[in-house]
């Protein structure tokens, strides 16, 4: 027989404790050297995870899904922004303003938008942009970032959009947004 707990022979049969381990020797002896290496017991392995690690990848994978949730529903109002800076940079004002939304429209003329334009010129000279905020409410979106020129300067821009039969418009741009609410 041996120790079903380090794989050492019993000698006898009336052993009650393992000469090599000290452990008790019950029913569950073995007919066959289990760890008969000589080499001490090896620690018992835990099955499954402690359930402090559970709770944590538990927290850290609703937080994930979150994040995936809100940008899911915040990516389609950049959309209209990319195509009207994409419109202006192509030397389209015209077509530009009419991608923007009936309130801009009726609040802003034509001929308003392209003076707008005129003495913001650097709004058709934009390769690039971040938008850190992005927030929308029911038919309401809100875009915060900044708009990278050509000639590498920044201008902080704010957008506020509105939802109008199933597309996201512009609704107001701002310039240099520092007044605006955050």
């Amino acid at each position: 027989m041996y120790c079903a707990n380090c794989g050492a022979e019993l000698k006898g049969e009336q052993v009650h404790f393992c000469p090599n381990c000290g452990k008790p020797v019950d029913d569950t002896a073995t007919d066959t050297p289990q760890a008969a290496t000589g080499a001490a017991p090896a620690a018992k392995v835990r099955s499954g995870m402690r359930l402090w690690v559970k709770i944590l990848i538990g927290v850290v994978v609703a937080i994930g899904a979150i994040i995936a949730i809100a940008m899911m529903a915040t990516a389609p109002l950049v959309d209209p922004i990319e195509a009207h800076l994409a419109l202006l940079r192509e030397g389209k004002v015209a077509q530009a303003w009419e991608e923007t939304s009936g309130q801009f429209k009726s609040s802003t003329s034509q001929a308003d938008f392209e003076r707008f334009v005129a003495g913001n010129p650097k709004i058709t000279q934009i390769k690039s942009h971040s938008f850190a905020n992005k927030s929308r409410e029911n038919d309401l979106g809100e875009v915060r970032g900044t708009l990278t020129a050509d000639d590498g300067s920044s201008i902080p821009v704010f957008y506020r959009l509105i939802r109008e039969q199933g597309e996201w418009r512009i609704l107001s741009i701002s310039f240099n947004p520092a007044d605006q609410k955050q």
